[in-house]
């Protein structure tokens, strides 16, 4: 359990030292500024971190906070003058996606219903078990474990969100940032009797992540002036503050299901369809809603022409950008992918906006949100993907079908120039691989995290100007 430093954010105060009893801590706690206490050391600390055999020795300690690996038995630690909470951690405790206190039965039934999607029957049977009983019955072998606390208070992110509308008195589950180190976790808070979220607290995991809050002030300030067209599909931002060091923000809930799940699902494909049909409408009356005159890329020209194309690792048209001065501006989302979007029932909301840009480019948002919807729903695996792109552009897929119907409506409701749009896609794959290695090299430089970038993205410019078909000349989409 110990790998995961998660637990840290359900406190009621930031913690700045931690003893251990029993297995050692695998991660480096010193990284997230807490101090180990050496073994033996009679100085109090903030939390106790305990396997089950060693809680007795815990409880002598007298700590304020004491979390146990496993379900403990909460009679003996309230003999002991402790609140208990059990917690449940999907999937693993080591690498949780979401944090589950099982005292707020309407918030967890919420988390299982619309962020847990098995792949299997087997799975999907046993979620659904669970989901039922979890609260009377706890079935055997879940990642749980036990938060004991002598002044019970609500985690300190909660606590300070209060001056922004989030109730003192709430229920709430936390979902951790998958992806990479940099990407925020989010506490989804219920008012105690609702069964859906009404306000989101999203908070970095590290000091000096004010720009990312800055970014996404920034694009829900574009979405909310745009009109009730875009507005009614963004989430509201209610309000920033900081906690523990923490950068910390407040918007109102999106409710639903994330789009990647319901696509992955067993519903009919035409139901699915029509979802993926709904956001391509919406992205395209979002373009029409805002479009500026084609001088209003000139910005955007310029930070292609700056920042993206001298770092491009393949050869390309040296007329791309004049090729596309004819083209007017719209506010572009800029990462309006399956994993930005939730949908509740016909509804959908698009979420993190802090890539938004004013004055981008026509179409980028569909082709990414296409590309990654249709891929989705035709079950695309991810060593799949690059085939797939190149199949689906070159009108070989079913799925192709739906991708040019779209990119014609598109460039006809933006007078978008049809020799333009071959040349529009190629910027938009090397402004995609672009933002991906800036991306990985602002990790690496902050020595968060290993990970590789995303595949898919560095090779879309190399397939789109090198596969037969495609390039700066694509016009399958007009056939």
């Amino acid at each position: 359990m110990w790998q995961s430093t998660n637990w840290r954010f359900l406190l009621p105060d930031p913690a700045n030292t931690v003893s251990l009893l029993g297995r050692p801590c695998t991660r480096t706690l010193e990284g997230h500024g807490i101090a180990l206490t050496p073994p033996g050391s009679s100085e109090p600390a903030d939390v106790i971190l305990a396997d089950p055999s060693c809680l007795a020795a815990a409880i002598r300690r007298g700590a304020d906070q004491i979390i146990v690996a496993g379900r403990t038995p909460a009679r003996r630690l309230r003999r002991h003058g402790y609140d208990v909470t059990h917690v449940l951690t999907l999937p693993t405790q080591a690498n949780p996606m979401l944090m589950l206190p099982l005292a707020h039965p309407n918030a967890y039934r919420y988390a299982f219903d619309n962020l847990v999607f098995p792949r299997t029957l087997l799975k999907r049977v046993r979620k659904r078990l669970v989901g039922r009983t979890l609260g009377v019955i706890t079935p055997p072998n879940l990642p749980i474990f036990t938060l004991a606390q002598k002044r019970p208070r609500a985690p300190f992110f909660l606590a300070a969100a209060v001056e922004l509308g989030v109730p003192a008195q709430s229920h709430w589950f936390l979902r951790i940032g998958q992806g990479s180190a940099l990407t925020r976790c989010s506490f989804f808070v219920f008012a105690p009797e609702s069964t859906r979220p009404g306000w989101i607290v999203k908070f970095a995991r590290f000091p000096g992540c004010e720009d990312r809050f800055d970014a996404d002030e920034r694009g829900l300030t574009l979405a909310r002036e745009a009109g009730t067209i875009v507005a009614r599909h963004a989430p509201q931002l209610l309000g920033r503050f900081e906690a523990g060091g923490l950068a910390a923000s407040v918007e109102t809930a999106a409710a639903g299901k994330p789009l990647v799940d319901v696509l992955l699902s067993s519903g009919p494909r035409r139901r699915k369809l029509a979802l993926i049909e709904d956001v391509a409408a919406w992205i395209v009356e979002l373009g029409v809603a805002t479009l500026a005159p084609c001088e209003s890329t000139r910005g955007e020209r310029s930070r292609i022409e700056k920042d993206v194309q001298p770092f491009a690792e393949v050869e390309y048209g040296a007329d791309l950008l004049e090729r596309v001065q004819d083209v007017g501006a719209v506010l572009q989302h800029n990462d309006l992918g399956c994993w930005n979007i939730v949908v509740d029932q016909r509804h959908f909301v698009a979420l993190d906006w802090e890539a938004a840009r004013q004055h981008g480019f026509p179409l980028w948002d569909l082709w990414l949100f296409l590309s990654d919807a249709l891929a989705t729903l035709d079950r695309a695996t991810r060593d799949e993907r690059p085939q797939y792109f190149v199949r689906l552009f070159r009108g070989e897929l079913p799925s192709s079908a739906v991708l040019f119907s779209w990119t014609k409506r598109a460039v006809q409701a933006l007078s978008v120039p049809a020799e333009a749009v071959g040349p529009l896609a190629g910027l938009c794959w090397l402004h995609h691989a672009s933002s991906e290695r800036k991306s990985h090299s602002a990790l690496t430089k902050r020595g968060l995290s290993t990970d590789v970038p995303s595949r898919l993205m560095l090779s879309l410019p190399k397939l789109w100007f090198e596969e037969p078909g495609l390039g700066p000349d694509w016009n399958r989409w007009n056939d």
